[in-house]
Parts: structure tokens; sequence; C-alpha cells
């Protein structure tokens, strides 16, 4: 347990899924690594935002293709790689990753996964909602709505208002930046 207050970059993609050092997780359900990281995300948090932001952009630095690699390989809307990736999604390193060919197609995906796991979106709890809704509305906005397809769009729309109207908070008001890009709607 003591391991678990032990956050670092390389801790963190480790719960995120992604085998550095010691492979410690390999093979380990994707909701086991979710709590590990979630736990040492809130760790994270009690410190100062400058102890943050290095931990933030060490990880973005060092792991981001790996990273990505994992969120690719993992299915739904939710899953590890995909918290670690909101957390760090300010840092200037994915902002510009997200311009490179690894990256273009990170919106696209995300979109289709939200689209097409409506179903099982519409049986999440608002703080999951607004963790995978905010992760997309992060994207829309950095690479646009261009890319995310006729029919995952005519998806979106009515649950992204469902959920706009069901939930309070963050998860309403993600659902309305997403609802506000996609619609073209300033």
């Amino acid at each position: 347990m003591q391991g678990i207050v032990n956050v670092s970059a390389e801790s963190l993609v480790q719960h995120a899924g992604v085998q550095v050092g010691q492979p410690q997780f390999q093979g380990a359900a994707p909701e086991f690594l979710s709590r590990l990281l979630k736990t040492q995300l809130g760790i994270l948090q009690t410190r100062s935002r400058q102890e943050q932001l290095e931990v933030h952009c060490e990880v973005a630095a060092r792991y981001l293709p790996e990273l990505v690699h994992a969120y690719r390989m993992c299915t739904g809307p939710i899953n590890p790689p995909m918290t670690l990736l909101n957390v760090i999604s300010y840092t200037s390193y994915f902002i510009r990753f997200l311009k490179t060919p690894e990256g273009y197609d990170i919106t696209t995906l995300q979109a289709h996964r939200t689209a097409q796991e409506a179903e099982y979106m519409s049986m999440l709890n608002a703080t999951e909602v607004g963790e995978a809704g905010q992760f997309l509305s992060t994207l829309l906005l950095l690479q646009g709505a261009a890319a995310v397809a006729d029919e995952d769009r005519n998806i979106l729309i009515p649950k992204l208002r469902q959920w706009q109207r069901s939930f309070n908070g963050l998860a309403s008001d993600v659902s309305e930046r997403c609802l506000a890009i996609l619609t073209d709607d300033p």
C-alpha cells in the first residue's frame, strides 16, 4: 500500500496500462487499473500546482505516444488511458501532439466511442459522463468537429442534449460545450 502514495509519471502511466520499467500490472483488469490511477491522481491533487504541473508535463513529454497507443487499444469512451490523457490534455505537449500524424484522429475516435456506446454512457453516473464528456469537449475544441462522422454526430447530438438535461455540474456543462461545437452554435 505504501507504493500507492508514491505518485510519479511512471506510476501514473503504469496504472493507465502502459508497460514501463517492471511490468507490474501486465494483464490487470481495466477496472483495477482505473481505481489505482484515480487514487494516485487524487493524491497528486493534494500537492502544489507546480508539482502537479511537473508530473503532468513529464507524463506528456516522456510517455504520450505509448499512452495514446494504450488508449487506441482500449474500447469504450472511458478507460484508464483516456482518464490520464484527459488529465494532461492542458499541457503544451498534448496540444502539440494532436497536430502530429499520430494524434490526428483522437477526436474522431473519442466521438465514435462515445456515440457507439451512448447506451452504456446513459448508465453511468454524472462524474463518469463528465469525465468522458470533458475529454471529448477538449478534443473538439483543439481539433474541431469536422472529422466527426455524420453518423456519430447524429447519435451524439440527441444524447448530449439528454445528458445536459439529466445531469448537473460538469456532466451538464461539458455536454453543452460538446453540443455548441458539434452544432456550430457559439
